[in-house]
């Protein structure tokens, strides 16, 4: 089989959203389970755990320097921008700035800038000053012809990730195809017997394609959550009838 192109994913936040971080990760490996027939594979970059220490300018500087080679960013922002850096507002702003300019030359192009913005409800103790800066840079994005996502929980999270994945695995289609014969394995999906058989996605378009994906990355990760929940429904009546002999 061929060997599966990796694209790296940089996982931008502020620390008030933090919790929401294993969601985006969740995504990610579900829609591997599809990508990988398909040749390709995400791997998420969150400096959080990734970077490494050393010494620069700033350490947002030390950050930017081991993010260089980053495919596609996902932003996810709540209640706050975070702190701010030498040039920025605060690092994700930094981050997102980035992105946007190496947009241009990434195989998804503008796909490759994802921004999630959490739904907030503003509270007598909220940050205002931070609620404005938050509103401020979503007002910004707009005019710039920059689409964003909100979502409320981890699962609206999870689902609007992979949708985006989607739309950047039917980039990666549309960009193998017009190179050559496909790359990797457009069968099926082994880890859990889903059919990959996808149609032209030089009639479809790259949108509609994606959509056809993202629905494909939804079914292999409820097939994927029912196998875990039955798994550990055997295993706990396993253990049940043990402790009873």
């Amino acid at each position: 089989m061929a060997r599966a192109i990796q694209y790296t994913i940089f996982l931008s936040r502020p620390s008030d959203v933090e919790s929401h971080a294993d969601s985006v990760k969740q995504a990610v490996q579900d829609t591997n389970l599809v990508a990988s027939a398909l040749g390709l594979r995400f791997e998420v970059f969150d400096w959080k755990e990734d970077a490494t220490p050393g010494l620069a300018s700033e350490p947002q500087a030390r950050v930017n320097e081991q993010s260089n080679d980053h495919d596609a960013i996902i932003a996810i922002l709540g209640a706050t921008l975070g702190t701010p850096t030498a040039n920025h507002p605060s690092g994700t702003v930094e981050e997102i700035e980035r992105s946007i300019v190496k947009s241009s030359s990434s195989v998804f192009g503008s796909n490759s800038v994802m921004i999630f913005f959490k739904d907030v409800n503003l509270s007598l103790s909220s940050d205002l000053d931070e609620a404005k800066r938050v509103k401020d840079l979503k007002n910004s994005l707009g005019p710039r012809g920059i689409l964003y996502r909100t979502f409320s929980d981890d699962d609206a999270l999870r689902d609007g990730v992979m949708k985006s994945l989607g739309v950047l695995i039917a980039n990666h289609v549309h960009l193998t195809e017009s190179l050559g014969p496909p790359i990797g394995n457009p069968g099926r999906v082994s880890e859990v017997g889903l059919e990959v058989a996808l149609p032209d996605v030089e009639e479809l378009g790259i949108m509609d394609f994606g959509q056809i994906i993202s629905e494909k990355i939804l079914s292999a990760s409820q097939r994927i959550r029912e196998q875990r929940a039955k798994a550990g429904n055997s295993r706990r009546g396993s253990e049940g009838a043990a402790r009873m002999l």
